[in-house]
């Protein structure tokens, strides 16, 4: 893949107290929707140039985590947050649903996308 403009769904805040960048996983697939295109051969060769091709990335979670076969983010099983994979295990907990009037049981669970 080259030459490509990338749209974006939401921008990012500049208002997070905490931002760092968190090296991650993210794995590519080629939609079927695209504006057409131009077949090339070369040998036994061929290549295709696509015209807004559309594609699916898809956040697999922080490298070093997939690499030992844990995928995705933490999200409370009560409302939806997301955490760091690196939270305290305190926060972890809080997400787990194990807050004054939580209903959620059992670790948190582990999102991808």
């Amino acid at each position: 893949m080259c030459d490509c403009d990338l749209s974006f769904l939401s921008n990012i805040s500049d208002e997070e107290t905490y931002r760092f960048r968190l090296p991650s996983k993210l794995l590519g697939e080629l939609l079927a929707a695209h504006n057409g295109g131009v077949a090339y051969r070369a040998g036994e060769r061929e290549f295709r140039h696509m015209y807004g091709q559309r594609m699916r990335l898809v956040n697999v979670g922080p490298t070093d985590q997939v690499a030992q076969g844990l995928l995705g983010y933490p999200v409370c099983s009560v409302c939806g947050a997301v955490r760091s994979p690196y939270a305290s295990d305190s926060d972890l907990a809080h997400s787990s649903g194990g807050r004054p009037g939580g209903r959620g049981t059992g670790g948190p669970a582990r999102n991808t996308g």
